[in-house]
């Protein structure tokens, strides 16, 4: 029932935060075995692969918070809005005539930060999963 749905978020959550690498091998696609972080894409990509990226991500988000129950929305929120803020300073960081190598660093910076923010956020994420086993493992009934 309900306690099933906020596994779920949580486990929708991880999906959303992980991303499928299409590998290449000799030129023929190997399917998505390998998945990444959303923070070693964002620290390994090119800040242009990411637009399409982040603002997917941010749409999947959307769609789960209106899912989630208020336990996880409030971190399903902090995912997206971290996301938004870094699409908003990126293109803040990108968006002007300065030569693109001034700004370079600038773009790193902001990539960064953002790193910083979703590992924080996994860390709360990791407690709420921990936090929801617990729950779940007291509610079975005793054999």
């Amino acid at each position: 029932g309900r306690d099933d749905a906020r596994a779920d978020v949580l486990q929708q959550l991880s999906a959303i935060l992980s991303v499928p690498l299409d590998v290449q091998v000799g030129g023929t696609r190997v399917g998505s075995a390998a998945k990444a972080s959303l923070q070693q894409v964002i620290e390994e990509w090119e800040p242009s692969q990411l637009d399409p990226m982040v603002a997917r991500k941010i749409a999947q988000l959307d769609a789960l918070q209106l899912r989630s129950g208020p336990v996880h929305a409030d971190l399903v929120i902090a995912y997206r809005d971290t996301l938004k803020e870094f699409q908003v300073q990126k293109g803040a960081a990108g968006g002007s005539t300065a030569s693109r190598l001034q700004l370079l660093p600038n773009a790193k910076l902001v990539q960064k930060r953002l790193v910083e923010k979703l590992n924080a956020l996994d860390r709360k994420r990791t407690q709420a999963d921990a936090e929801e086993a617990a729950l779940n493992q007291s509610r079975r009934p005793a054999p």
